[in-house]
């Protein structure tokens, strides 16, 4: 897969050129620090008046992702925006810089890693469940996200699909067909619609051990909304004691309608985002910060960090096979069980150490393994072309000694899988593979990343650190007038 099909890029050149991509070049108003921090702490204080725990519904739009090295699209430099300049400079005939593919992302929306608001989300999901258990026997989640992001980075990030309703759909989200449970896969889908049928692909559902088709859903302009998760995110949001927006202009119909419908009951809305929205005027709170700041500060104040590292894993499928003659073999890898679909992304070069054990028996019917170490296939190129790799290595002859004593070969192999992704990624990743007579598939859980948020959110707050007659204490913020903190962000609102 090359660049120039993945990423916010990507995605939208293969959308359809009919839809209405709302007002662009959104320019950014942010807070000054020491009101961001006051609007954060009121916020908590907000969060913390409930009796029980709260339910908290997130509504989260682009903006959540940009840390996470992911284009938006309507900002300064947003593919829409950026598309829309290219589009006039043709029509006057102006020489223009830009070209979509210099907007692709650093990487692609495969090698994204959740950013530290994704993290934050899903860290108050799990503690704040256990809290709801002790106290509430309500239905409504403790925690529920509602999202228009494609990037799969919630689910990622460790958010229960349960917990999650994504209204455009998931580049990298399968579905069962029999128990429709949702799970990420390490490859994009580049199908349009609702609940398609991800072509080639059978893999086993953890939940409910099914093999078989799995649907996907990436929308287009045209396409109607998943009517389950539409219907989800409005309960939900009706329900909730305080909606929060992160990171969305709010211009997309009907998502844009949601988070307001907490009010209906007296729930609160909050909108973080660092440009205005036309929801602002109904908004308890606005705060003009980025997502991952606020969510720090938020999570500082509800005595809830540190933020546990997030380990990246992903699902390789190998077989060795060894020829009768003991002259060749080969290692296939692949992202499913029967071999035969998405190729795994993380790894583009190989190189294989193997150890030959020979039995033998000797006068005394005992039987002597002999070892041999071989080495092959130093940094070995494989194709990204090939929808399973498949490396092909020779294997010396055995001594004219060892045939005419062996009883047995068998091989141990280890692989070593080479890639040239971000430092949060494993240089290396070594499998152990063993050989007898047979050849078998196995699957090989492997860690391929790990992201440590501590220096993130360290900086953040020392960021945000002022003084102490500053910042509101929890009695003050209860009285605080909400119509300055509306003052201070809300400009022209359309």
């Amino acid at each position: 897969m090359n660049n120039d099909d993945s990423g916010s890029c990507g995605y939208a050149a293969r959308l359809s050129s009919s839809g209405y991509r709302g007002k662009l070049n959104l320019i950014p108003q942010p807070d000054p620090h020491f009101i961001t921090s006051s609007k954060a702490q009121y916020l908590a204080t907000l969060m913390l008046q409930s009796q029980t725990a709260p339910s908290i519904v997130f509504h989260t739009g682009a903006g959540i992702s940009t840390s996470s090295g992911i284009t938006d699209f309507r900002g300064p430099q947003g593919v829409w925006t950026e598309q829309a300049r290219l589009k006039k400079s043709k029509l006057s005939q102006e020489p223009s810089s830009f070209s979509v593919q210099q907007q692709t992302a650093p990487q692609s929306m495969i090698y994204a890693l959740p950013s530290v608001a994704h993290a934050s989300i899903s860290h108050l999901e799990s503690k704040w469940k256990c809290l709801k258990q002790e106290k509430s026997s309500t239905s409504q989640p403790n925690v529920y996200v509602v999202s228009q992001n494609v990037d799969g980075l919630h689910l990622r990030s460790g958010i229960s699909s349960d917990s999650l309703a994504e209204l455009h759909g998931n580049l990298f989200g399968v579905e069962c067909f029999r128990c429709r449970t949702r799970s990420v896969v390490d490859f994009e889908l580049f199908q349009l619609g609702v609940h398609f049928e991800v072509e080639q692909m059978l893999i086993a559902c953890e939940t409910c051990g099914f093999i078989g088709r799995q649907l996907g859903s990436v929308l287009d302009w045209n396409d109607a909304l998943p009517r389950n998760d539409l219907k989800s995110a409005r309960k939900f949001s009706k329900s909730a004691d305080h909606c929060i927006v992160l990171g969305s202009s709010l211009q997309m119909i009907p998502s844009r309608n949601l988070p307001e419908l907490c009010r209906a009951r007296g729930g609160r809305l909050t909108i973080v985002n660092l440009s205005q929205t036309p929801k602002d005027n109904v908004a308890d709170l606005i705060i003009r910060a980025p997502c991952d700041d606020v969510m720090v500060l938020l999570l500082q104040k509800l005595d809830l960090l540190p933020i546990p590292e997030y380990d990246r894993h992903t699902q390789l499928f190998t077989q060795l096979s060894i020829e009768h003659s003991i002259l060749q073999g080969s290692v296939v890898l692949a992202s499913d069980q029967f071999l035969s679909c998405y190729h795994n992304p993380f790894f583009s070069s190989a190189s294989i150490t193997m150890i030959k054990r020979v039995k033998t028996e000797d006068h005394s019917s005992k039987s002597n393994p002999v070892e041999s170490k071989i080495t092959l296939l130093q940094d070995a190129k494989v194709s990204t072309d090939q929808s399973a790799w498949k490396l092909k290595f020779e294997i010396p002859e055995l001594q004219l000694k060892e045939q005419q004593q062996q009883q047995s070969v068998s091989f141990q192999v280890t692989l070593q899988l080479h890639h040239e992704l971000p430092s949060e990624y494993e240089r290396c990743v070594e499998i152990q593979l063993e050989y007898s007579n047979a050849s078998n598939t196995i699957k090989h859980e492997i860690l391929v990343a790990r992201r440590n948020y501590d220096r993130q959110v360290e900086s953040i707050i020392e960021k945000y650190a002022i003084s102490n007659q500053t910042l509101l204490s929890d009695d003050d913020s209860l009285k605080y007038n909400k119509q300055l903190f509306m003052k201070t962000s809300q400009r022209n609102v359309w």
